[in-house]
């Protein structure tokens, strides 16, 4: 894998999520808005717009999050064709079966 990125951005998340998904350099990125600031009306956006993987809202847990960036991680590998075997300690296990099993 070239490069992983994780990006914080603070008040205009949604809106920067949006130009990522209207972008086609990223157009494989995976987006997750982790927030506890979101408005109803920015959770609709950020679906409908940025087409978000996964929206997680306060209180969250470290655990679930952990667990939702290494399930999206094992789908961009997946996706991209990319040898899983070198990652195999971070991926989520459960997700790389049931997404090589659909082969």
């Amino acid at each position: 894998m070239d490069k992983l990125t994780i990006v914080y951005v603070d008040d205009q998340s949604v809106e920067f999520l949006s130009k990522v998904h209207q972008d086609s350099r990223f157009s494989s990125t995976k987006k997750i808005l982790l927030t506890g600031q979101a408005t109803h009306e920015d959770t609709i956006n950020a679906i409908n717009n940025a087409k978000i993987q996964r929206y997680i809202a306060k209180p969250w847990q470290s655990e679930e999050v952990h667990e939702v960036v290494k399930k999206q991680l094992t789908h961009y590998i997946l996706e991209q064709g990319i040898d899983y075997m070198p990652y195999m300690a971070i991926l989520d296990k459960t997700t790389l079966f049931e997404l090589l099993s659909k082969r």
